[in-house]
């Protein structure tokens, strides 16, 4: 395989590749379900809960599933937010063969790791790489503490899609073939359909590089390439018409604050230093409590090795454009060349375009884009582990059967050393996937009962707790739940939350803390009349386990409520019916 040219080295014959790629990613993850455990504590619990109502709405349509859903009497949840339909696809086809949300989204991680590797092993190779070094900037880019930062976040790690359009680019500049030209725009247009935002930056990485080639683009014509394009909008219209849709028709609230999330959310030069707790080298001193939410996802530490190796690369003449635009890109979009916090958004690009071009606001989360960079410095290392290998071919031809090896162990061992946590961050939170039994009893009873869980809370106060679940995980909980029993929830989170969800939370909220006037010792009883107007629902879940704080007593004191009558439960959960009196325009 080494003999062979960049040009006829196919994707069909690196199928080893991918099934060692998987194969090692499989063994890393493999302790998060052997632990009952989540790698994850926000966007891991999204996942599943919208992968597994993708799979309900689909059995909806078809007429096998009653249309239920989370956030009542909203509708579907489905518009608001990051819609990922494909990834939700795979990790449904991974829960068919499992039966289990746990190894089904850890083989769904496993996928994303392995193929992102193949892709930019595959892209690697377009570059004249032989095999080993190209294997190991696949290795490089998946395997890295920023990767493994941001694995709660699953759907920004699939890359395969746009490595594979970069490599569709380069081969048509390079040999003429149409083919490739039409396989560029398109394979990217696909990648809408895992994670908008990566499709967002694989495109801006995609015309820069056309960009940094304008004698190739004139030796090669541009006009297949603007024709593929025309198609690629073709693929993605429909994505974007539900999109729009969405923004226009149905109504959407955002807690947020775009530009404090763009500048949080940025990549300054402290975080190109930081790296996870258990890293070997540089390991970062956080709480529990701060393990994969936004500071973690910022650890931008990519390997020390890597960044020598792949600036120093930038020498070498292969792939030098490509890698620069990468590079640059991925700076320009993810970076703010501050040391402490980002508090100047000029400093921003992302945050700069947001004051004068109102659709860059949906670009809220800039440190995405890092990937590009981490993109650039792993091919940049594999060429370096490359030149090594020839160098030493050449200079020690009698030991190259012993010294090349050992060069490429070495290049593996020192980077995984660097970059790998050891053990992986991990949340003893799974048993939690599952709905408790007394709620399962309650949807076969009941099956047109509305739920509203409490605790809840949507203050988004993230990292405000010892406890091992976030307040806002605890609305994913419920709504994974949802997924399984399928009552009708009041509770429920997305990235944008529809106004019914919000105006609903301050109701929720004055059941937790009680009326005004009321104290951790006197407690008034709760003024169901204003509860109730406007959001009917005929059962409360309490779930003590998930309740801290203040929250605990207030949740003790729902049964002498005279609105609720407990009609069952057990240890771990308590279901109470509210009294058709309590309910306006209900009668016995």
């Amino acid at each position: 395989m080494d003999s062979a040219t960049p040009h006829h080295v196919t994707l069909r014959s690196q199928r080893g590749v991918l099934a060692g790629y998987f194969i090692f990613f499989a063994c890393l993850f493999i302790q998060w379900p052997l632990a009952g455990a989540l790698p994850g504590n926000c966007d891991t619990w999204l996942a599943i809960s919208l992968s597994n109502t993708w799979a309900n709405e689909a059995m909806g349509l078809l007429g096998l599933a009653a249309d239920t859903g989370a956030m009542h009497p909203a509708g579907s949840l489905l518009p608001y937010g990051e819609s990922a339909p494909a990834s939700g696809l795979l990790f449904c086809f991974w829960h068919l063969l499992t039966r289990s949300e746990l190894w089904a989204i850890y083989l769904t991680l496993t996928s994303f790791f392995a193929l992102s590797a193949f892709g930019v092993q595959a892209l690697a190779r377009t570059l004249g790489m032989r095999a080993v070094a190209a294997v190991f900037a696949g290795f490089a880019f998946a395997c890295s503490n920023f990767a493994f930062a941001n694995v709660d976040d699953s759907i920004v790690i699939f890359w395969l899609l746009p490595c594979l359009s970069l490599r569709s680019a380069i081969l048509y500049l390079e040999t003429g073939d149409r083919r490739r030209a039409f396989e560029a725009p398109l394979l990217l247009a696909v990648q809408i359909y895992f994670s908008i935002y990566v499709f967002l930056i694989g495109a801006a990485a995609l015309l820069a590089t056309l960009a940094v080639h304008p004698g190739a683009l004139r030796r090669r014509r541009i006009q297949p390439l603007l024709a593929a394009g025309m198609a690629a909008v073709l693929v993605v219209a429909p994505y974007i018409a539900f999109y729009l849709h969405a923004r226009g028709t149905l109504g959407s609230s955002n807690p947020f604050d775009y530009s404090g999330v763009t500048l949080s959310c940025s990549v300054t030069l402290t975080d190109m230093f930081r790296a996870l707790p258990g890293n070997l080298v540089r390991p970062t001193a956080m709480g529990a409590d701060d393990i994969f939410w936004v500071e973690v996802r910022r650890l931008a530490f990519l390997g020390f090795g890597v960044w020598i190796a792949g600036l120093g690369a930038f020498a070498m003449r292969k792939g030098r454009r490509l890698r620069a635009s990468l590079l640059v890109v991925g700076l320009l979009l993810s970076f703010v060349p501050v040391t402490g916090d980002a508090t100047n958004p000029y400093l921003s690009l992302p945050a700069m375009l947001q004051e004068f071009v109102p659709l860059a606001m949906y670009y809220r989360v800039p440190l995405r884009a890092w990937f590009l960079v981490s993109m650039a410095l792993a091919l940049g290392a594999g060429l370096v582990l490359d030149r090594v290998i020839s160098l030493v071919r050449e200079r020690y031809s009698e030991r190259a059967s012993f010294l090349v090896p050992m060069c490429v162990v070495f290049a593996f061992a020192v980077h995984a050393a660097e970059n790998i946590p050891a053990p992986m961050p991990a949340y003893d939170i799974g048993h939690y996937i599952t709905p408790p039994p007394p709620l399962m009893q309650l949807a076969e009873d009941s099956p047109e009962a509305v739920v509203m869980h409490l605790p809840s809370d949507l203050g988004l106060d993230f990292l405000d707790s010892g406890e091992p679940v976030f307040r806002y995980s605890r609305e994913l909980i419920y709504q994974t739940w949802q997924t399984q029993h399928r009552l009708n929830i009041l509770n429920g989170a997305n990235g944008y939350f529809p106004p019914e969800r919000l105006a609903l939370q301050q109701q929720i909220g004055s059941i937790v803390w009680g009326a005004p006037g009321s104290s951790a010792t006197v407690r008034r009883s709760y003024d169901w009349d204003a509860i109730l107007a406007g959001f009917d629902f005929t059962h409360v879940v309490s779930v003590p386990a998930l309740a801290h704080g203040n929250e605990r007593l207030m949740m003790r004191g729902l049964s002498d409520e005279d609105c609720l009558e407990l009609v069952g439960g057990s240890d771990d959960v308590q279901i109470y019916r509210v009294r058709a009196e309590c309910r306006p325009g209900v009668v016995e």
